[in-house]
Order: structure tokens, then sequence, then C-alpha cells
């Protein structure tokens, strides 16, 4: 996936930056005013923002208005249009399919016939246990659970559109929140869909492609490279339309009875994630050094919680994002397990990661390696901020990635598999012993030699009291010893946005919901904690809330 440019990742960026003066001091992440018709962030122009009469203007109209055409806008519109009503889709890109096209389509579900033919006995409170321990006291349990809930519903949803899935993984647990009590195999997706040989897009994109086809038959209508503006608002009705700029105008579009939005997160938007993510903001700035990567939608630049703010919504944030370490550790079934034969796969599905830890620019351990992808990178950030490598800077790094001559496949072959290439690279530090390799990375040789020698006695005993890890022991004995840096995320999405209940309907700052007005997916907040839940959480979560979204705006009244 192409990095975006400059000018699609500020696109729009006049009227941003106009707002974002207004959430310079969000502090507790609440905007806006008590007038729904009215309200307007500080600095920002009120008039830009429409309001209207019932009786007002309108170029088209609907019963139910989406805003984005990824995963959630797309559960969205068929859910609305199954229960009867007319619904149009406004996409901002001329691509569609938002992050969860770019996706591998996996979906963790509890409960499910997969599961069952495999002998997995699990269950949906049982997974919503795992997911909320997860949440940390973060997030919104009701939410979270309905997500559990219908897990299960979804993946038999998608079974109805042709989508397969035959694989079931484990995702990595991280200790103590993930445990025996709450934890099976849950990640659900198909076996071709990685597979290099018969790749031809992502496993996501046909996810979103068949919801897509099965809502147009019934009538849902699309526009694409239509891009809503703001939402139009009435005093006694809430929301009542959109307007939108398309084919070189603008236009109002009335919703009879809601709007969703389905718009994904700020991805895109340094000034959103300056205010709103921190660790979004540092990934961005790791991409614009050349230190990572960026396989979000270019198009995802905060929109739907831009315009939610705007007329007053609450916020429900998170500090997780959906990122990926440059590496090999964390995960679960990859290319080398399935497809390459290597030995050994390891506790989780994966790869064996044996004899691989992380360590600081002090040469320490400070995470649980075996862990999910999510939670390493988001343990690489913190690491940054502790370490004094925030913002960061060309060719500092704050954490590396540490292996022997014995465990050096999975990080060759995060780099291609040839060896001299990525040392010749500098993606890869080579040398004869392990106070060599400290001295060329510039960490100081002692500290990293006793972690090195502590690890190995750890290995020895198979238990790791430090960190809890379960899986992947294995000594960094055998020369020569090899280090990458862990700092060159992966950036792929942001959590957090609207406040929403668990109808998905969204709330003010003052607590109440804000009639017609719907939220979902990264859209919307609530259902992540610190760290992104991995692999297939998001899909399910945008399959379940966007239905959920476009079931409730469809049982609306029609206020016309």
């Amino acid at each position: 996936m192409k990095q975006p440019l400059e000018s699609e990742r500020h696109q729009g960026e006049a009227t941003r930056r106009d707002f974002l003066k207004g959430i310079a001091a969000l502090g507790a992440g609440i905007v806006g005013s008590a007038s729904l018709a009215a309200c307007s962030p500080s600095g920002n122009d009120a008039s830009k923002i429409p309001t209207t009469g019932a009786d007002g203007a309108w170029d088209e109209e609907t019963d139910v208005v989406i805003v984005g055409g990824g995963g959630t806008g797309w559960a969205a519109a068929w859910a609305a249009a199954d229960a009867g009503s007319s619904v149009i889709v406004f996409e901002k890109s001329e691509m569609g399919g938002g992050n969860t096209g770019l996706s591998g389509g996996m979906m963790l579900a509890a409960g499910t016939e997969t599961q069952k033919e495999k002998g997995i006995e699990d269950d949906a409170e049982k997974f919503a246990e795992e997911q909320l321990a997860y949440g940390m006291g973060w997030v919104d349990e009701d939410l979270v659970r309905k997500i559990c809930s219908r897990s299960a519903e979804m993946i038999s949803w998608m079974e109805g559109f042709g989508q397969i899935y035959d694989v079931l993984d484990p995702i990595p647990s991280l200790k103590p929140y993930s445990n025996e009590s709450n934890w099976a195999k849950r990640c659900h997706w198909h076996y071709d869909a990685l597979n290099p040989e018969s790749y031809q897009e992502s496993y996501g994109g046909t996810h979103v492609a068949r919801i897509r086809e099965a809502a147009e038959k019934m009538g849902v209508r699309c526009e694409m490279k239509a891009e809503v503006t703001h939402l139009v608002t009435d005093d006694e009705l809430g929301v009542i339309g959109v307007t939108v700029e398309m084919k070189n105008d603008e236009i109002r579009v009335k919703a009879k009875k809601g709007v969703v939005l389905a718009a994904a997160g700020i991805d895109n938007d340094p000034e959103l994630a300056r205010s709103l993510n921190k660790q979004q903001l540092w990934g961005l700035q790791c991409v614009d050094l050349g230190q990572g990567s960026n396989n979000s939608m270019p198009s995802n630049t905060g929109d739907g919680i831009r315009m939610g703010m705007e007329i007053g919504a609450a916020l429900n944030l998170s500090p997780a994002c959906v990122m990926q370490p440059p590496v090999g550790l964390g995960g679960v079934h990859d290319y080398p397990a399935l497809y390459y034969g290597k030995e050994n796969p390891q506790l989780y599905g994966g790869t064996a990661n044996a004899g691989i830890i992380a360590v600081n620019r002090y040469g320490r351990r400070f995470m649980q390696e075996d862990a999910m992808w999510t939670y390493i990178c988001g343990m690489v950030f913190e690491e940054a901020v502790n370490t004094g490598c925030v913002p960061p800077k060309e060719g500092e790094h704050c954490a590396w990635q540490i292996c022997d001559a014995d465990h050096v496949f999975q990080t060759l072959y995060s780099f291609g598999g040839d060896e001299e290439e990525a040392v010749s690279s500098d993606l890869l530090v080579r040398a004869d012993s392990i106070e060599g390799l400290a001295e060329a990375i510039g960490i100081d040789p002692e500290p990293l030699k006793d972690t090195v020698d502590r690890w190995n006695d750890l290995s020895a005993r198979g238990e790791d009291p430090d960190f809890g890890r379960k899986a992947d022991f294995g000594a960094i004995a055998k020369a020569p010893f090899y280090a990458a840096s862990l700092d060159r995320p992966i950036v792929m999405g942001t959590a957090g946005g609207l406040k929403v209940n668990a109808d998905c309907e969204v709330v003010d700052i003052h607590g109440e919901v804000i009639p017609h007005l719907f939220a979902g997916g990264m859209n919307a907040g609530g259902w992540i904690g610190k760290f992104y839940h991995a692999c297939g959480w998001a899909v399910t979560g945008t399959a379940v809330t966007g239905r959920t979204c476009g079931e409730n705006a469809a049982k609306q009244e029609a206020w016309s």
C-alpha cells in the first residue's frame, strides 16, 4: 500500500485547521455548546455549520444517509435497506472499502460453528470477559458485550454471502488480562487469504465487496468521490441531513430517518492526532522520517469525528492504534508457518520467534514479547516516550529486537529473506559478539550482556517471571548476533471516536442522545482500550456496530 501523499493527508486542511483551534484545549474531550442548532467550536465560523428548519431547501432526500463506504458503512447500509429503508452511501475516495478493505478480513467471534467443528468450547460471555479485561475499565461494557454477543451471527451473515472461514487461530494472550478462564481460539479467516501463490486482493476487500453487492441489490445507492462536509441540524429534530461536495458542487441531502457516521478514525490528520491520539502522531512522524510505512486509507482524516464534535457530540477516546511492529514479534498464523514449511509453530500458531527479545536503548527488556502485535507496538511507543525518543529523530531508535544466528529467520522474513541486503540497507545490524552488537546500535555493552545472560537463564528454565512470557524460549548464544529497530511502525488506523451508547446512538456532551445520529466502527469510541485487541476485533466491530447503526436508523420515525 502506498504511503499517502501530503496533499491527500491534508485534504480539506483549511477547514480542519480552523476547527482545530477550538479543540486545542480539549482536555476531557468535550467541545461544543448546549444548542444543537448553533453549537460551534471556539474559533470556528458558526455560519459554516448548516442549520435549517424542517422546511429548508434540499437537493435530494433519502431515509438514511451513510457517511463512508468501508466495512462499517456498508454493513449499516445493508441493515437499513434490509429493514426497508432507502439508503445513500457517500464515499469520499474513489477507491472505497476503507481500512476494512485493506485488512486480512479476519474476524474474532465466539460460539461459532467453526469452533464447534474443531472441538473448541467457547461462548460470547467468555469472549466478552476477555475483551472487557483488555479494555482495562476504559471501554463501554454494554457496547463490548453487544459486539461479542453478536460476533457468531456476523460470521454466519458473511458466510451467507460466500465468505469462507476455514482457519481458526488463537490471538497471543496478554498476561494477566487474558488467561485460561477467558481465552480461546477465536480468530476466523480463510486459509488462502494470505497465500502468496493465490493472493489477488485482501480478504478484507472481499468482505466489503460481498456486503456492498448484497446492499446494492436491495437498492442502496452509492456516490463515490462525494465528501460529506457537515451535518445539518434542527433545534427540535436533531440531525436531519448532510451537506455533500460532489461533482464540483455542494448539495444538501435530507435524511428522513437518520445519518450514520462511518468515516473511520483520524488516521491521516496529524493535527487531529496531536489532539486525540498521541501514538498515531508518533507513527505518522516516523513515516515522514522514512522509518515506517502507512497502510491506512489515505482519505481517512477524521471527518466523521470532526462533524460530530461540531454539533456538540462527546468523545470516547482511546490511546490505541492498529499499528504493527516492523519485524516478527507478536501475531497469529503468517506466511512462513502456513506456506514455507517452517518447523515448530509456536504456542499461538505462528512461526516460532524463539530466541528473540526486545530491549530499550539502555539494553533492558521492557515487555512480554509473545503478546499480540498491537501490544508490542504500543509498548514500543511508550518506551519511546519514557526514554526521550519523542518526537522521533532520523536515525535514532529507542527499541531493538535482538536474536542470534539460530533464530534470525523470522526477522529476515520481514526484510524479504536476504540477509546481506538487509544488513547493507541498515535494516539489520550484525556483529560477532553481544558487546560488538551493543556498540553498533549505541547501547552500553554491559547491561545488554546482562540482559541476554538473564534471558538465556530464563530460557533454560522455561519461565519468564520478569514479564510473563509463555512462548518462544530459546537462548541467544550462537554468533553472529543481530539487532533490528522496532520503532519503524506499520500504521494502519486509530481507535477512539464519538461517544455512543450500545445502540450506536451518538451522545452529546451532556450525556443526551443526539436524535437521528449514529456512529460505528472506528468513527465511534468505547470498544477498544489501551491497546487494539488484535487480529479480527476491528472487522467484527465494524460488522456489529455497522449493522446496529443501520438497524436503529431504519427504526426511527421519519420526521418528513
